[in-house]
């Protein structure tokens, strides 16, 4: 199991105004935006890796192939390969995007189309795609989240709202809201509300995947 501490990492400056944090796995590249208000963003851009987005805070201003769209706090978008898009802050205030882009040669399929879901649909619905899996999970207070069944997984939580931690008894750390736990399959620590408070957070899964892969950080 690892863990994307956000506190840790070096933040530079893509443009400005727009400000990332990135970590790079063997399936996947997963970053963390910050879009200031007034700040430039991406101008429309294609890329290999599939890219799948949840907006954490603020407003985004979308450019997808059927025209804009302004997002907001909870909604989700993915986009498949190849297609373009763009984006930059888009309210008065400032704004923080995730986004996972998965590496191309381990796709099974291409998406067909661009989806856009709010994610407070995930509670009861679970998106799934040719190559992921991404549901949101709620947590009641002292509850415990196991690793998923799939020991081909590759798995990452991210915390959304609420106070919980990774880890079992005197080994467990706390999770800052936004952080995300890696799991790959067969690892088998939990994460555990708090004890007087529960815990949102979604979970994406990438169905298999080959190890020993290139990890160079690839710029987004």
């Amino acid at each position: 199991m690892s863990t994307i501490q956000w506190s840790l990492y070096e933040e530079i400056e893509c443009h400005p105004g727009h400000m990332r944090k990135q970590v790079s796995y063997e399936t996947c590249h997963v970053a963390l935006h910050r879009y200031q208000p007034g700040g430039e963003g991406y101008e429309e851009h294609q890329h290999p890796e599939l890219q799948a987005g949840i907006i954490l805070y603020g407003q985004m201003a979308m450019v997808f192939p059927d025209g804009p769209r302004h997002l907001g706090p909870g909604e989700l978008y993915v986009i498949p390969g190849g297609v373009l898009h763009g984006g930059k802050g888009g309210g008065q205030s400032e704004a923080l995007v995730l986004n996972l882009y998965l590496r191309p040669h381990l796709m099974v399929a291409e998406e067909p189309r661009i989806s856009v879901s709010d994610l407070e649909g995930l509670r009861n619905e679970i998106l799934k795609t040719a190559n992921a899996v991404i549901r949101r999970v709620d947590l009641k207070a002292g509850d415990s989240l196991p690793p998923s069944q799939d020991e081909t997984a590759d798995e990452f939580d991210i915390l959304l709202d609420g106070t919980a931690r990774y880890g079992l008894d005197q080994g467990a750390r706390p999770l800052t809201r936004f952080d995300v736990v890696r799991r790959v399959g067969g690892e088998h620590d939990v994460i555990s509300a708090g004890p007087n408070e529960g815990a949102a957070l979604v979970r994406i899964s990438i169905p298999s995947h080959r190890t020993g892969l290139d990890t160079a950080i690839d710029q987004h």
